[in-house]
């Protein structure tokens, strides 16, 4: 009963993180990014960015949601002796209205055409900066330019507030700044880096992207999440390959877990069998015995697998006891999302995997002679 709770309630939590993982990912990447993203070509600036907006709004207005500017530059921020590379980000303020995945967890959003940033957690606790604490900023005006006509830029900068997304690739570089100060800051007035555009449905998105690609002018350049993020989601699918090694490997122990019990049983019951038999019961009712034995062992195994993978799983959620590198993992927390048909699914098949091995310890207890067990008794 053990060996099959076990097996069940590792199966089931392998496929509830499995499920949660995708979706964990999906939603987090929905919510902190673009749907489609316009940028520059190599990188180059969009000079015309009106005229993107209203090509946009014509190909896909009854799809669009919101289109938000943004204006992204390289640079060094710094806290008397430490210095960390970031990612500038120049965004409006109405951007977090359609950006759900952002947290301010500490101080408040920048004010518009201000100084202020809001630092990612990682890039705070790296620099030991809070909410209030002025940083110095070090950048290149030209980065395509770097040796011959750029520009140093090294300007004060203070910290408003400190987000946290779950996601490294924010957490860990991002610095958000308002967009009309850091246009001010790199002399890009009436430019801008590119659009992140959200959509009320993903079904079309490629559609919409290869639409967008074939009317906007060069150096337009159209990418959707699934292009941005084609690593992410091929390893996602990924993970759901060895799903059904691990199925095989949990129903293999689960046949030499009730064979071997069964046959234990036949041995340890050869005389209760054989007294049986001479009292007049045929082979079919002792088979019937040890199949009700096998199938006891299997639903005791089966109920107790279930129980076990609910209470390890809440256990999970509400302490977070197994916490993931980010960096790594691109969450920090093991998600979970448990589903009744993984459960349905899981007992199903070890239900009736221990109906079929059951057949052969039962055959073997019936086959026994009456004679040769008492005459060894």
């Amino acid at each position: 009963m053990g060996g099959i709770a076990l097996g069940v309630a590792t199966l089931i939590i392998a496929l509830s993180v499995l499920n949660g993982y995708e979706k964990l990912v999906t939603k987090k990447l929905l919510q902190l990014d673009a749907h489609i993203q316009i940028t520059g070509f190599g990188n180059k600036p969009l000079d015309n960015p009106n005229r993107v907006i209203n090509q946009t709004h014509r190909l896909i207005k009854n799809e669009l949601i919101s289109m938000q500017p943004f204006v992204t530059k390289v640079g060094i921020l710094g806290k008397k002796k430490m210095k960390e590379g970031v990612t500038l980000y120049g965004i409006q303020q109405n951007y977090f209205d359609s950006n759900k995945g952002f947290r301010v967890i500490k101080g408040n959003l920048f004010n518009p055409n201000s100084n202020q940033v809001v630092l990612g957690k990682s890039i705070a606790n790296k620099l030991l900066a809070g909410v209030g604490d002025t940083l110095k900023l070090f950048a290149i005006s030209n980065e395509a330019d770097f040796f011959q006509n750029s520009t140093p830029i090294v300007e004060n900068v203070v910290v408003s507030g400190i987000f946290e997304s779950g996601m490294s690739k924010f957490d860990d570089s991002f610095a958000l700044i308002d967009l009309n100060s850091l246009q001010n800051l790199f002399s890009m007035q009436g430019t801008v880096s590119g659009f992140e555009i959200k959509l009320s449905s993903l079904t079309k998105v490629d559609s919409l992207a290869d639409l967008l690609q074939e009317n906007l002018s060069y150096p337009a350049y159209v990418k959707t999440i699934y292009t941005n993020y084609k690593a992410i989601f091929t390893w996602i699918e990924l993970q759901k390959k060895p799903i059904p090694i691990i199925l095989a490997l949990i129903i293999l122990v689960a046949v030499f877990n009730i064979i071997s019990t069964l046959l234990m049983i036949v041995i340890d019951k050869s005389e209760f069998i054989g007294t049986l038999r001479i009292l007049g019961a045929r082979q079919g009712q002792i088979v019937i015995v040890f199949l009700v034995q096998g199938i006891i062992i299997g639903v005791a195994g089966i109920v107790l697998g279930n129980l076990l993978a609910l209470f390890l799983m809440k256990l999970q959620t509400t302490f977070n006891i197994i916490t993931l590198p980010s960096t790594v993992y691109f969450v920090s927390e093991v998600p979970l999302y448990f589903q009744a048909w993984i459960s349905l699914l899981v007992s199903a098949v070890t239900f009736g995997v221990t109906m079929l091995v059951s057949v052969l310890p039962s055959y073997i207890a019936a086959k026994i002679q009456p004679v040769t067990t008492l005459r060894f008794s």
